[in-house]
């Protein structure tokens, strides 16, 4: 087992308990702000990301996040119907991407 894939597994399950109170507070913002004025979601999460690695975070647990961010998206998000074929789109969008930067 790699050590990267290591540190995923013993990441997944033990992360720690911790308080955002800037992240519960933007949040609490966007639950009573108006759907059509409210900032895009994507884009805070591709914010969230970025601010995790500017701020040291262990970049194993954010992968690990990340990685069942997805799973739980295609699981309950996409329609029964169309999981497979997604699925399949998802992997396929990953090697592209991981190619892109030299990673495959």
């Amino acid at each position: 087992m790699s050590q990267a894939m290591f540190r995923l597994q013993a990441a997944e399950g033990t992360m720690p308990r911790r308080s955002f109170p800037e992240l519960e507070r933007l949040i609490r913002r966007l639950n009573e702000t108006d759907s059509s004025v409210a900032p895009d979601v994507t884009e805070i999460l591709a914010k969230m990301a970025m601010l995790a690695l500017s701020r040291d975070e262990d970049p194993y647990v954010l992968l690990g996040v990340l990685i069942e961010a997805v799973v739980v998206v295609l699981a309950t998000g996409v329609p029964d119907k169309d999981q497979l074929e997604t699925v399949a789109a998802v992997r396929q969008m990953l090697r592209e991407r991981l190619a892109a930067h030299g990673l495959d």
